[in-house]
């Protein structure tokens, strides 16, 4: 069983700081050579209900700690990393302020084709004691859920465990094109009150019996 835990403290939108990354936190690459990981994970994020593009972080009570944001576009031609410590708490909703060298060549991409996870850890060189941050490419939060996963799984089926509604239920789908390379399917979650959510669940189908994936949200 995979446990991946995140948490999510949503708050209005209204009242929102900045956090500004030094530009020696941020260790970008563009390249025709391309790099797959093998993670399972790519991205998780909420839809931008917005035009503008802008990364936010939504942070849970009082969080201090290193901030650790992977960005990683669906052609695997662009890699980002930041790495930035937290030492004042944070809460809530919190614009996150960087400058990219490739910000023109991002601006091809639609939202969902750049993948986030951030984390928050002691190290972001440590997996240990690791938790997921919700993001969103916009100011405005939606109870939309995104996962952007890689999966080798005939079939990957996303709900909420603890509702049998199937309106809050969804098939990964698989996209189309040769360009995906760092993550191949997207499954989309909606229908659920992200503030009351305890978990959800990857059902994962092939030939062979393949273990869920769970999210569990504190």
């Amino acid at each position: 069983m995979r446990i991946l835990t995140l948490i999510l403290t949503m708050l209005t939108v209204q009242a929102y700081a900045a956090v500004i990354i030094d530009k020696d936190s941020v260790k970008e690459s563009f390249s025709d050579t391309i790099k797959v990981s093998g993670k399972f994970l790519i991205g998780l994020q909420l839809a931008n209900t917005t035009k503008k593009r802008k990364l936010h972080i939504q942070f849970p009570r009082a969080s201090t700690g290193f901030l650790c944001i992977d960005i990683t576009s669906i052609d695997g031609k662009y890699h980002g990393n930041i790495k930035h410590e937290i030492t004042l708490p944070k809460t809530g909703l919190e614009l996150i302020e960087f400058k990219s060298k490739y910000e023109n060549k991002l601006k091809t991409y639609r939202d969902n084709e750049i993948a986030v996870l951030a984390t928050l850890r002691k190290s972001c060189e440590s997996t240990n004691n690791s938790t997921i941050l919700l993001s969103s490419w916009g100011q405005e939060l939606s109870n939309k859920i995104i996962l952007l996963i890689r999966s080798s799984a005939r079939a990957d089926i996303l709900h909420h465990p603890s509702i049998k509604d199937s309106k809050v239920s969804s098939i990964c789908k698989k996209i189309k094109g040769s360009y995906a390379v760092t993550y191949d399917k997207y499954c989309v979650l909606e229908g659920m009150d992200v503030q009351k959510s305890a978990t959800i669940e990857i059902q994962r189908r092939n030939l062979q019996k393949i273990p869920p994936a769970f999210i569990s949200f504190n």
